[in-house]
């Protein structure tokens, strides 16, 4: 038979002891480093408060208010000030107002990044900073990411932020993909950029996705990825799902890409039909390869055909579907696609 375990006892002098070796230890420590904790909170608010005091005519008041304030910020709005203290047209009424606006709605990290790419713009200024970071606080992290990419583009004016967001902000997440993958396209302007918008924002989510595939290609530039938008807006659904699958599976450049677009993609289904006879042997394998890779896509939406449901909001039985007319099968299929 097993040995029982011996009962541990503990006496109250040594639970005593405990808390008493922790103050020890506490005491004895180097104060140095009892204070590296506290160290990084102050350096924060020191460098804080050097570019603070750097805005023109503030008085002795205004500079203790603001460090009062400072104290009390997170690390995020400390590195918000810090950036607006130094623009052109500084000024404490403007950085109160800033500073109320981060109090009431906390920016995130990614907006914070956002804010200090803009700040970089050879023309931003304080009173156009309340503006912008007023509209970036609202953004979600999809529009902020579009919203960075926008920003990498050479040579664009401050101001043009301003005309960016609401079309960005009005899309769905697919056309704010489509449009970051266009501002990455090297040598296209600001200008291009947001006239682009106009037609991307109209994008179903496959045509998104798919023009977001096409300006990724290698050797892309800001001609093709303009000229090609109008094509890409005539895409139907399947359309662009194969010739994204195309683009992915194949690894096309920017001319391989752009001759399947204007030789079948963007043509009718009856065009496609007698085009896909034009082509050699090669290409018609090509062609056909993606076709069978993209249909998993298709035979889950087929599969998916009895989680529609009635009007009366129950489960339309397999026998039922077996039963239905082509026309009303597709439109439950058109159902499933929207």
């Amino acid at each position: 038979m097993d040995a029982l375990p011996k009962k541990i006892t503990v006496s109250a002098s040594q639970l005593l002891t405990l808390p008493f070796l922790f103050v020890l230890c506490f005491l004895f420590t180097p104060l140095h480093i009892q204070a590296a904790r506290a160290e990084p909170s102050d350096i924060v608010v020191n460098k804080t408060m050097t570019s603070f005091s750097k805005i023109p005519g503030m008085t002795k008041r205004e500079l203790e208010y603001g460090r009062q304030v400072i104290e009390q910020m997170n690390y995020n709005s400390q590195r918000i000030t810090r950036h607006i203290s130094l623009l052109p047209g500084a000024n404490f009424g403007q950085c109160k107002e800033i500073w109320a606006m981060l109090e009431s709605k906390k920016a995130s990290f990614d907006q914070i990044l956002a804010f200090e790419q803009w700040v970089k713009l050879p023309d931003a200024t304080m009173p156009l900073a309340v503006q912008v970071l007023e509209t970036i606080r609202d953004l979600t992290r999809e529009e902020v990411k579009c919203l960075r990419a926008f920003l990498g583009i050479s040579k664009q004016r401050a101001d043009a932020i301003l005309s960016l967001i609401p079309p960005i902000v009005a899309m769905e997440p697919s056309g704010n993909f489509a449009s970051r993958k266009m501002f990455a396209v090297r040598g296209i302007t600001a200008e291009q950029a947001l006239d682009n918008l106009s037609i991307i924002e109209k994008f179903t989510d496959k045509q998104a996705w798919v023009y977001a595939a096409f300006a990724e290609t290698k050797r892309m530039d800001a001609r093709t990825v303009t000229d090609a938008l109008p094509l890409f807006l005539q895409l139907r659904d399947d359309a662009a799902w194969n010739m994204r699958t195309l683009i992915k599976k194949d690894k096309l450049n920017r001319n391989a890409a752009w001759r399947w677009l204007i030789s079948y993609f963007a043509h009718p289904v009856q065009v496609q039909e007698k085009q896909y006879y034009r082509y050699d042997g090669r290409e018609r394998t090509q062609l056909l390869d993606a076709f069978y890779a993209a249909g998993e896509e298709l035979v889950w939406t087929i599969n998916s055909l009895h989680a529609v449901s009635d009007e009366y909001g129950m489960e339309i039985s397999s026998s039922s579907l077996q039963a239905m007319p082509k026309e009303d099968l597709q439109r439950l299929f058109a159902k499933l696609s929207q």
